[in-house]
């Protein structure tokens, strides 16, 4: 059982708590003092498990009620704070659901997830597999929303969720990942702090269908960008003092590099939590990804000199190269292939996922 037991009073959105060995005399207590037919709605919001807080999610509007069966009950301060994510999706519904079900196995400690899902131009079942989960995040006591615009573009999508954020850290999820189950909680507690910091947790970058796109993936998870750590692709976060450093998104192509380039070496954090991640499939498809990540990077260095000082990563050494040339010429070559084939292609301003 857990130490703490906690109650949700409303008007001041906050969490006060009782000892866990006096919940069950105070749900005495108030079984004998409140009508059954409140007690009813408020019961059944009250949860308990291995990873679950015993929360009343019920909204209670008189305070003095609360406070009656409280101070009897060696009432002490709780830490709950918010843990906001915000999942921009467009056209997700191949990918979505298996993130959202990933986010139900969050074991989160003193974080209530605020999870905001900002469905942007999608012309299919996104909106709708999204709405179906309101329910599973409801009985576990989170905030779950689920917007939706008909204007295309993520970082418009990101400022939309925005304006429903709570204050605590900001977590933003690509909507085609899967997050390791104490991932949420791992990158919360990292950035509670009151310096500017900037986190994100391990790419594990799941194993490709096609030949070619499993051969460019020996190859990448060799490259600098990988092995420099706190990579950032597909899993962001920033606390309230590091978002600070910029306004609104601007629209741009790499929202993810523009938020680490934020932030130096120093003040980005790689929390030890997997998240699974895919790599787009074939040859044409990897070309096209290819350009469109040289388009952000170059973009962000006409718009935002200021920043790229920031990146850190080293390039290839010789010697490296020289090794994996011969420890991995099949995957060298597959790379230097996509890689010449984005230097002949004329730059084009179109979305795919992966890397």
């Amino acid at each position: 059982m857990r130490k703490k037991a906690g109650i949700r009073a409303i008007p001041e959105r906050k969490y006060c708590c009782i000892k866990a060995d006096n919940l069950f005399g105070f749900l005495r207590s108030f079984k004998h003092e409140y009508p059954q037919n409140r007690r009813r709605n408020i019961y059944k919001n009250i949860f308990y498990g291995g990873r679950k807080n015993a929360l009343l999610q019920e909204w209670i509007d008189d305070e003095e009620i609360v406070g009656n069966f409280v101070k009897d009950s060696q009432k002490v301060e709780c830490d709950f704070q918010y843990a906001n994510i915000l999942i921009p999706a467009n056209n997700e519904e191949s990918y979505i659901a298996k993130l959202l079900d990933s986010l139900l196995q969050q074991r989160v400690k003193n974080w209530v997830p605020c999870i905001v899902v900002i469905a942007n131009a999608c012309t299919d079942s996104t909106v709708e597999i999204c709405e179906s989960k309101a329910a599973d995040f409801q009985r576990l006591g989170w905030k779950y929303t689920v917007l939706e615009t008909a204007q295309p573009g993520k970082c418009n999508a990101i400022n939309l969720g925005e304006r429903s954020c709570q204050p605590g850290p900001r977590i933003y999820l690509d909507a085609d990942i899967v997050c390791s189950e104490n991932l949420v909680s791992a990158i919360c507690n990292a950035l509670d702090t009151s310096a500017p910091l900037y986190a994100t947790g391990k790419l594990s970058v799941m194993n490709p269908r096609s030949w070619i796109s499993k051969q460019y993936r020996n190859f990448w998870l060799e490259t600098p960008f990988i092995k420099s750590r706190a990579v950032g692709a597909g899993v962001y976060a920033v606390n309230d003092a590091g978002r600070a450093r910029w306004g609104d998104f601007p629209e741009i192509i790499s929202d993810d590099t523009f938020v680490r380039l934020n932030f130096s070496p120093s003040e980005r954090v790689e929390v030890n939590e997997e998240f699974h991640w895919p790599l787009t499939e074939g040859f044409r498809r990897l070309v096209k990804v290819r350009n469109r990540q040289n388009m952000g990077v170059d973009e962000i260095g006409q718009l935002y000199p200021e920043i790229v000082s920031n990146e850190g990563k080293k390039n290839f050494s010789a010697s490296n190269l020289l090794y994996l040339l011969f420890s991995k010429p099949v995957p060298f070559f597959v790379y230097s292939l996509v890689s010449a084939a984005v230097l002949l292609k004329k730059h084009e301003n179109q979305w795919d996922r992966g890397r």
